[in-house]
């Protein structure tokens, strides 16, 4: 957000920075355009229909929303394993995965692998995955969460790749290092790191990115997303996964990785 401003105020555009609990319905004025940053309003039931409803005003307003309703509803975790089920699953794997409201076949899914990947449905920066091992932890787990979503465990090559996406047009591409945990968020310790430099650690890394590139615009496409980050796993065995997309992708990692101005490249295509 800092850097979206920073680049609104070179270009002398006339802009808000509101939070969720400062809108006050009717507004006596719309916006022409709203970019949503934070989504922790819709947490529990109640808030997340108000999120809704606040949306859907903004849409019937004819406001330009980035990401637009239509591209939320297939941003979260299970709604992205469903889509790639329906549309994707000829041109990329994903980890083996399970989103369930039942204890008992989240146990099945546990006993198949022994220890599983879990990863709250909303969540992102990686907050809330954690590695899953026993039975009484995946009951509190869904106590907690209301559902489980688990994947299999992907043994990886250290690092994972996030590739941004804006319209139609691959902005960037890098990799997050992190070879001690499973985890790539920079949040949690990785390294953002260009492909260049990435090839002295893995001279594969140039095949993997020209998989992951192909994948990344056609998911902007089949979720009809204007900007879009996409997280590919490339395994040890060599073979490469989709992890998930987000609608709201921070681009911190890729401005420092690559020296480009990402958030310059975003204001451009708002306007």
């Amino acid at each position: 957000m800092q850097r979206i401003s920073e680049e609104l105020n070179r270009l002398g555009k006339s802009y808000q920075i509101i939070g969720w609990g400062d809108l006050n319905f009717p507004l006596e004025r719309y916006p022409k355009y709203v970019m949503i940053f934070f989504l922790d309003i819709m947490q529990h039931r109640d808030d997340f229909i108000y999120g809704l409803c606040v949306l859907e005003e903004l849409t019937r307003a004819g406001v330009t929303i980035i990401p637009s309703l239509k591209a939320l509803y297939n941003s979260d975790k299970f709604a992205n394993y469903l889509i790639w089920n329906r549309c994707l699953k000829d041109k990329i794997s994903m980890p083996d995965t399970l989103c369930t409201i039942n204890l008992e076949i989240g146990i099945k899914f546990l006993k198949k692998y022994k220890r599983v990947v879990f990863k709250p449905i909303s969540s992102s920066q990686g907050l809330g995955i954690e590695l899953v091992e026993t039975e009484n932890r995946l009951k509190e787990l869904l106590e907690e969460y209301y559902a489980l979503f688990l994947q299999e465990l992907i043994i990886d090559r250290g690092y994972d790749l996030r590739i941004l996406v804006i319209g139609d047009r691959i902005v960037v591409q890098y990799a997050r290092y992190n070879p001690k945990k499973f985890l790539k968020n920079l949040h949690f310790g990785a390294i953002p790191k260009p492909i260049d430099a990435m090839m002295e650690i893995d001279p594969d890394i140039k095949h993997f990115t020209d998989i992951s590139s192909q994948v990344a615009k056609e998911i902007g496409k089949v979720a009809e997303l204007d900007i879009v980050g996409v997280d590919m796993l490339p395994s040890k065995e060599g073979k490469v996964y989709l992890l998930e997309w987000n609608t709201i992708p921070g681009f911190r990692g890729a401005e420092e990785a690559t020296k480009m101005n990402i958030a310059k490249q975003i204001v451009t295509f708002l306007f």
